[in-house]
């Protein structure tokens, strides 16, 4: 799983990268999702993501926010191809205040 750190003040935006196992001819449908959820598994979507872009073959999201005590959250990115292919790709979240 892939990692990153921010503080609660910083909002990053970050992408969910499906080029290198999608065909060339496919491309992601805007029905694509990304959710989170805290390290409790309690759904935490509203409060650590923004908006998101369906490109291509890449998915980019907007996080924001969290806490120390609710980290590290998981980000998991649900692609969904013109071919009715579906790929997961999952993101770890660590929030530090320094």
């Amino acid at each position: 799983m892939d990692l990153f750190s921010k503080q609660i003040w910083e909002e990053i935006t970050i992408t969910g990268e499906f080029e290198n196992v999608m065909s060339s001819s496919e491309t992601l449908e805007a029905t694509s999702t990304v959710a989170a959820e805290d390290k409790n598994g309690i759904d935490a979507t509203a409060t650590v993501l923004g908006a998101k872009t369906v490109n291509a073959q890449n998915i980019t999201i907007l996080t924001k926010a969290g806490t120390e005590a609710k980290s590290p959250y998981k980000i998991t990115f649900k692609a969904i191809t013109n071919s009715n292919n579906k790929w997961e790709l999952d993101v770890a979240m660590h929030i530090k205040e320094i």
